[in-house]
């Protein structure tokens, strides 16, 4: 039995595609994900899979007011 190593970053993004193509598919798009402005990481993410920012705005849910970024996938 062999078994592969992979990174929790490495099946995150294998995730992230494959929901776009399923999506893609399905005809459900175009679908926005919305992320914390200060989330480097996610937004980044979101940026190389090919999304583009077309929404910002004021999330104060939580009792603190943070801004948050739309990533549009189409």
């Amino acid at each position: 039995m062999h078994f592969m190593a992979i990174s929790a970053k490495s099946l995150g993004i294998s995730c992230c595609k494959w929901l776009i193509r399923f999506l893609k598919d399905q005809g459900l798009l175009p679908y926005i994900i919305w992320a914390l402005e200060q989330n480097k990481t996610a937004c980044s993410l979101y940026r190389k899979l090919g999304g583009k920012v077309k929404n910002e705005r004021i999330d104060d849910r939580s009792g603190i007011a943070h801004k948050v970024v739309g990533y549009v996938f189409s």
